[in-house]
């Protein structure tokens, strides 16, 4: 009897260092991933922003609250995003059946960062990801059709007050701002410098690319020593997508992108799905501006902004 419970352990113990050996082969839970956080840029709160005294902040924020109680959010979070963040509290009775049956039909226009990948992008002509597929489910529980704009975090006032759109959705905002309300926290998003899985988490001397949003040359600005330790800091266009894409064809060593988009990299293994794009969610095309004297993509006087002499004293753990 001993001998074969014994037999029966080995036959237990082969079995588990197989299944392990398998997993790890998948890269499924060894831990391993195809890329790796090095550094965190910055870390801010994401709030919805509506134009002062816009009464349809009082309707679209009650329905998200409906849709936080029923389930809805998560699932929608659960499709894009590893789990559900958002920090708001639901209530199945934000609005009363009389509210939602008296509202007149009317267009959103939505402004997203579309430079967010899972929470927004653009495909073609239309958007998806998180912020995009709860916006739209948020009108649709107003019965109210959704657009979307692609506008940058630091415009929100701009935009809000120009009439380009009626709600900034989901995105860091100043909370100390009196130009316009906001509602939240909703939930936390971080900037951060990925790199491969082998990547050194010592930077200095190696090559950067980011996308050309405001909100990541801030945040490179703010980190000067750290910004200043990269042999070159190169702004591209075409969002997280092209960074990813230059990172993985070795046409740079480390890029800036979300905590989100890192996440949503390795759970696909370097290939997510940008089809999720609704066909509701049809694109409005911004507003044309005077083109720069100077081009913003690849090597730019942009990117030459942040290129430096090696200094590894810039360089430390942050």
């Amino acid at each position: 009897m001993r001998k074969h419970k014994g037999f029966t352990i080995a036959v237990a113990v082969v079995l588990t260092l197989c299944m392990s050996i398998s997993l790890c082969a998948c890269g499924i839970g060894s831990g391993s991933s195809r890329y790796k956080v090095v550094k965190t840029l910055s870390k801010d709160n994401c709030y919805i922003g509506f134009r002062n005294d816009d009464q349809i902040a009082y309707y679209m924020m009650g329905a998200l609250s409906m849709l936080i109680a029923d389930g809805t959010v998560t699932t929608i979070a659960q499709k894009w995003l590893s789990s559900d963040p958002v920090s708001l509290e639901g209530n199945a009775e934000a609005l009363t059946k009389k509210e939602l049956k008296g509202l007149e039909k009317r267009t959103v226009i939505i402004g997203v960062d579309e430079n967010s990948y899972p929470l927004a992008f653009r495909q073609e002509n239309s958007y998806g990801g998180f912020n995009v597929e709860l916006a739209q489910a948020v009108c649709d529980k107003l019965g109210w059709k959704a657009t979307f704009l692609s506008i940058e975090p630091a415009n929100t006032f701009i935009e809000l007050s120009s009439g380009d759109v009626d709600v900034a959705w989901n995105m860091p905002m100043d909370k100390d701002a009196k130009e316009f309300s906001h509602y939240g926290p909703v939930m936390s998003n971080s900037l951060v410098i990925v790199g491969l899985s082998g990547s050194s988490r010592r930077v200095s001397g190696h090559s950067l690319v980011t996308d050309t949003s405001e909100e990541v040359k801030a945040a490179l600005a703010e980190k000067e020593a750290l910004a200043n330790s990269f042999s070159r800091v190169t702004r591209i266009t075409g969002g997280t997508r092209e960074c990813f894409d230059k990172l993985n064809s070795g046409q740079c060593d480390y890029i800036v992108c979300t905590h989100y988009a890192v996440e949503s990299y390795n759970r696909t293994g370097g290939n997510p799905d940008f089809s999720g794009a609704s066909g509701s969610a049809q694109y409005i095309a911004p507003t044309p501006t005077p083109a720069p004297s100077v081009a913003t993509t690849a090597t730019t006087e942009k990117a030459d902004e942040y290129t430096s002499s090696d200094d590894e004293d810039s360089d430390s753990e942050e």
